[in-house]
């Protein structure tokens, strides 16, 4: 069951971009720090969409290199790549998509 990609948060445009690429033919896993939003993504039924409840379950289940979407709000920022860092090998790549202050 490897993923192609995973997007962490799951708010209005973590969900519509983990969706917009399960549409587009990958295998996405999708993690929020709230389970009930993965779980309401999950109830759509739609194809390619595969629910983790801990980071660590979704970069177990990631193929190499791993990339990885956060979108995360800007306070949390360091909160989730801290710990996600550790769980990550050279080469692979996190996008930090949220609104992050870019100065």
């Amino acid at each position: 069951m490897s993923c192609e990609l995973g997007v962490i948060g799951l708010g209005t445009m973590g969900k519509n971009l983990a969706r917009n690429f399960a549409h587009h033919g990958f295998k996405v896993g999708c993690f929020n720090r709230t389970y009930e939003k993965t779980e309401e993504l999950l109830e759509l039924k739609e194809p390619n969409l595969v629910g983790f409840k801990t980071t660590e379950e979704l970069v177990a289940e990631l193929k190499s290199p791993k990339v990885i979407l956060l979108m995360v709000s800007d306070f949390a920022v360091d909160s989730v790549l801290t710990p996600l860092a550790k769980l990550l090998q050279k080469g692979d790549i996190v996008i930090d998509g949220g609104n992050s202050y870019w100065k």
